[in-house]
């Protein structure tokens, strides 16, 4: 598996300094959509989207780790900064359900990976 050049963790420490700006500043620029409004932005999408289908049904939303950890932060009620604890674990591919009642999100099971384990690979369950 070819990795990309450089130092993970220097990579790292400046990709959180990065998202920690992100989601503190209270008043970005204009051209940069903030947390709070991404945030509010994926809660309004997770509801559309479970009240247009009704209860039980079943709905699959391909996505990336930051609607993700907006939709987990919003049906758990976390404070931003143990959003982003999750957000730095979620895998490739992972699977997040999340159960709805026809009045109340549940969070069902996070950053499954149970269809790539089968595989019997284990380069197979990547981050970022």
């Amino acid at each position: 598996t070819a990795r990309p050049p450089g130092d993970r963790k220097a990579f790292q420490r400046v990709f959180e300094a990065v998202v920690r700006r992100w989601t503190e500043d209270p008043a970005p620029p204009p051209e940069i959509v903030g947390w709070d409004d991404f945030r509010a932005t994926v809660a309004s999408g997770l509801k559309k989207l479970l009240s247009r289908n009704g209860r039980g049904s079943r709905t699959a939303v391909f996505t990336s780790g930051g609607p993700i950890s907006a939709a987990v932060q919003e049906v758990l009620g976390l404070p931003t900064e143990e959003t982003f604890r999750l957000a730095w674990i979620i895998r490739n591919a992972s699977v997040t359900e999340f159960l709805y009642d026809g009045e109340r999100i549940s969070l069902l099971s996070f950053n499954g990976t149970a269809h790539l384990e089968r595989e019997g690979d284990p380069s197979v369950i990547t981050y970022r």
